[in-house]
């Protein structure tokens, strides 16, 4: 007898009744309403299909969230003096498969232990925009090769410091920066998640605010996305293993941890409303606070582990694989850890990030144009919920992103003018300024929360009601809808557990 798990292609009559999500996220079982806005599901989250079916809609989602994890190394290179060389491109290639194989790890992890929904963990632009700020700072500008090379026509450089090193110690040196600002500033992410803050701070962090950050990480960077259309690259080839540590220790400075905090907040707020998205495609009640807390835990942890490892930014949940629930309506959480596990694999593939680095400059332009652009529409698709006949909100938006925009570039032009004294303290106010996504979103936040208005006017309404766990229904009813979506995947009935706010008993 052949059950639904066993193909993908059944006939409609060989299969029970389809799983419908309707368009408030509550189940529908009747498959005949002839209602155009429910989601009809081949498999749900708790679903596995037959192994062959998980390999290719696994791989399906991988290949959905390439162009991501391609961008942000590839974005970074110029920044980071990796060169227009064999130097530069094997330096590509090795920061490409450490990503992969982080995201294959953290993917894996999030959908087995975390919020248990089927997301992809993978590169984020998030981080971009801080990234840059610390690397347009005076010690970390490109210096032009020596006229002097090593026998094997390797290139000098006198770097900023005054120390004659090669093509690799240029860019490693600028890396290890980014690695230790990474790696620390994400552990404020991880204590968010771990002493249940995060709900604490999603209470001031409505609609306006989440708009302007996620729309200022795609708008900052249209001059890299117009840059690389305008050239094209070579060849590079390398096999190996990433590990902690590969570039040299990470260097933590001030300036750099509180500057990519920034990234890490509008992270955190990106993967927030990406989880109740997925939830409700998924036909999952809405998220329980122990499942929140700890998603953005290992969302933490994977950030403080890509920047040991090396990758030039965290990780963060995948809009684009979200919405392909709603295109394959396929929700089985077996499938994105069968993409976990896939990334992991390629990721240990030298040649595979090697093949990548060919793809030449104008393409990389062109993909970063669709994904940039389609981050800045999700960012902005945000203000569905918000009165836009109010001039208060028309102001909150139109200042806090124009002042994103504005600030920075004032900034990069106008270094020299911020003058404390103290040469720590002006490094930590210029990466700061420089960063869109602190001076938009910390505006937005402040006036959405300091000027007059009602909570249906600025949104938090609807907001609210999407990311809320308090839906219809009994009370025991919510929590067993709840064990079997988010509950961890063994027991978690300690004496302690109603205290620990990552466990599916907190605060019962």
């Amino acid at each position: 007898m052949r059950g639904r798990d066993n193909s993908a292609f059944e006939l409609e009559s060989d299969r029970a009744p389809p799983h419908t999500i309707n368009q408030d996220g509550g189940d529908d079982t009747s498959a005949s309403n002839g209602r155009n806005d429910s989601l009809e599901l081949l498999y749900k989250l708790e679903d596995s299909p037959v192994w062959y079916s998980c390999i290719f809609l696994g791989i399906q989602h991988c290949f959905l969230a390439i162009g991501g994890l391609i961008g942000v190394p590839l974005v970074l290179a110029d920044k980071l003096c990796m060169g227009d060389n064999d130097v530069g491109y094997l330096a590509r290639a090795m920061v490409l498969n450490s990503l992969f194989f982080l995201s294959g790890i953290v993917t894996f992890i999030q959908t087995t232990f975390g919020t248990r929904l089927p997301i992809l963990q993978g590169a984020s632009f998030s981080f971009m925009p801080s990234a840059f700020a610390i690397l347009a700072l005076p010690h970390n500008k490109c210096p032009a090769p020596l006229n002097t090379t090593l026998t094997n026509g390797t290139l000098l450089y006198e770097d900023t410091d005054g120390v004659i090193v090669d093509g690799n110690e240029l860019w490693m040196r600028r890396m290890r920066e980014i690695q230790g600002a990474i790696a620390v500033a994400s552990v404020l992410e991880v204590i968010l998640g771990l002493t249940g803050a995060i709900g604490f701070l999603t209470r001031f962090i409505g609609p306006l605010t989440v708009a302007t950050a996620i729309s200022l990480i795609a708008l900052s960077l249209f001059e890299i996305a117009a840059s690389n259309a305008s050239a094209q690259w070579g060849v590079a080839f390398l096999f190996r293993f990433p590990y902690p540590g590969q570039f040299g220790l990470p260097i933590v400075t001030v300036a750099g941890v509180v500057g990519m905090m920034a990234g890490v907040l509008s992270s955190i707020i990106e993967s927030v409303g990406d989880y109740y998205a997925c939830a409700r495609l998924c036909g999952a009640p809405p998220l329980p606070r122990h499942a929140l807390n700890r998603g953005i835990a290992i969302e933490g942890l994977g950030c403080v582990v890509a920047g040991v490892l090396g990758t030039g930014t965290g990780t963060t949940s995948y809009s684009e694989n979200i919405g392909a629930i709603a295109v394959t309506r396929v929700a089985s959480r077996r499938v994105l850890q069968v993409s976990g596990i896939f990334y992991l694999v390629i990721g240990l593939i030298g040649k595979f990030g090697a093949f990548l680095v060919l793809i030449p400059d104008p393409v990389v332009g062109g993909m970063l144009c669709v994904l940039l652009g389609m981050i800045a529409a999700v960012g902005l698709s945000n203000l569905q919920h918000v009165n836009l006949n109010s001039p208060r909100n028309l102001f909150v938006l139109g200042f806090s992103l124009f002042m994103g925009l504005v600030v920075p570039v004032w900034v990069r032009a106008n270094e020299d003018q911020i003058n404390t004294t103290v040469k720590e303290l002006d490094q930590i106010f210029i990466v700061l300024l420089e960063t869109p996504i602190f001076i938009g979103g910390a505006l937005a936040a402040f006036f959405d929360n300091t000027l007059s208005g009602t909570l249906e006017e600025r949104g938090m309404v609807s907001w609210r009601q999407i990311t809320s766990d308090d839906g219809e229904g009994s009370r025991k009813q919510r929590e067993s809808e709840e064990e079997k979506a988010y509950n961890l995947p063994f027991s978690t009935s300690w004496r302690f557990s109603k205290y620990i706010p990552v466990l599916p008993e907190f605060g019962r």
